[in-house]
């Protein structure tokens, strides 16, 4: 039995584009979930050090929703 066909619709994205996108999810969904942890914490366990990394990972997702969209819609991508 043959192998069925790609659809025609498939693009074919070189594999170090592929490798920059799950990076970039990865390091934006980890930032993300490590975040919402660290600010549920109750405050007597937040020490400014916690405050200090939880403000890191906060811009560190919105720079990584940042360049999702950027590698989804950028002009390379097409």
């Amino acid at each position: 039995m043959a192998p069925k066909p790609p659809s025609p619709n498939a693009r074919d994205l070189p594999v170090g584009f592929r490798t920059i996108f799950w990076v970039d999810v990865l390091f934006t969904v980890g930032a993300f979930v490590t975040n919402l942890y660290l600010v549920t914490l109750p405050v007597d366990q937040q020490t400014d050090a916690v405050k200090s990394f939880a403000e890191g990972c906060n811009s560190v997702w919105k720079i990584g929703v940042g360049g999702f969209f950027g590698l989804l819609f950028g002009k390379g991508a097409r």
